[in-house]
């Protein structure tokens, strides 16, 4: 039978035991540049006051960005990971990793010690097909990660900086229900080629591409809503000497009758260095600019 101070010995050292415990069973501090498994915790509210859930045992407590808490658990092993903008202001980035399996609970450990979700997850996409994750980060982020794993930052650099856009009406005037066609000319003054988007969101009532704002006098029509789903996109080929027109019907944007109007025409664009690439991710995603083509014209429906 123990002593009564093996006893309290005992006692004494148990509260130390389980600390040790806890200590063991808590996962290692969450390094940056690492994934984990985990969960955003919803906050509770208790009249106008939050009451933010406690983390359960066992987790790592972590923060978003924008001040959400998160729960860490599973350290996921990735590989292969690439840095490349989003922006043509470059600062936004995605980073892309093969290798965790494809979930919506995961979260990447930023240089600054807070931690981005998911932004993209499925299986295939990676070598020998395994899964990948994205994550959107900022410019500060994007290049603390890379330098941290050793791999470059790839920018996005301007394209496109020949191009000239002239928007004009197809015809003098127009007669009331009959298409009023307005046209958009590109040409390159630049020596070297441009590739240019042409389609890509016109699966649907017009082409998104496009976008007018239409006014008569000092007033603005009311803009018809039209969303599309994509389409199938090519990229012109556009040299000095040789521009591309496209032609457009100005009445998917707004109702027109007799009259004059002021149209602000806009183009956006999408810029590529090289067409049998696409920009394709992740290797080629930065090879990409994005450029808005503006313009106004006048329309006279007799």
């Amino acid at each position: 039978m123990p002593s009564r101070r093996c006893a309290l010995h005992f006692l004494a050292a148990t509260p130390l035991l389980t600390l040790a415990c806890r200590a063991l069973a808590r996962p290692a501090r969450a390094e940056p540049g690492e994934v984990y498994d985990g969960e955003l915790l919803v906050p509770a509210w208790r009249g106008d006051e939050r009451l933010d859930p406690p983390v359960p045992p066992g987790r790592i407590a972590a923060t978003t960005s924008r001040g959400e808490r998160a729960a860490l658990s599973r350290r996921v092993q990735t590989q292969h990971p690439r840095v490349f903008s989003i922006a043509n202001a470059n600062d936004r980035y995605t980073v892309w990793l093969e290798g965790p399996k494809a979930a919506t609970g995961q979260f990447l450990v930023l240089p600054d010690g807070t931690v981005a979700g998911a932004s993209s997850w499925g299986p295939g996409g990676g070598s020998g097909g395994s899964d990948t994750v994205t994550f959107q980060v900022d410019a500060a982020s994007a290049r603390g990660l890379a330098a941290l794993w050793g791999v470059p930052v790839r920018d996005r650099s301007p394209l496109g900086q020949g191009l000239v856009a002239r928007w004009r009406p197809r015809k003098p005037s127009f007669k009331p229900g009959e298409p009023v066609e307005i046209e958009l000319v590109i040409e390159n003054t630049d020596a070297r080629a441009a590739y240019v988007s042409v389609g890509g969101r016109q699966r649907g009532p017009r082409d998104n591409r496009f976008d007018f704002e239409v006014r008569r006098s000092d007033t603005k029509l009311p803009k018809i809503e039209a969303y599309d789903f994509g389409g199938l996109m090519t990229y012109a080929k556009i040299i000095p000497g040789a521009p591309i027109t496209l032609v457009v019907d100005v009445r998917a944007w707004a109702a027109l009758e007799r009259g004059t109007y002021q149209v602000a025409c806009r183009y956006g664009a999408e810029l590529v260095v090289d067409p049998t690439t696409n920009a394709s991710w992740p290797a080629h995603a930065h090879e990409l600019w994005e450029l808005e083509l503006t313009g106004a014209v006048e329309v006279q429906i007799d």
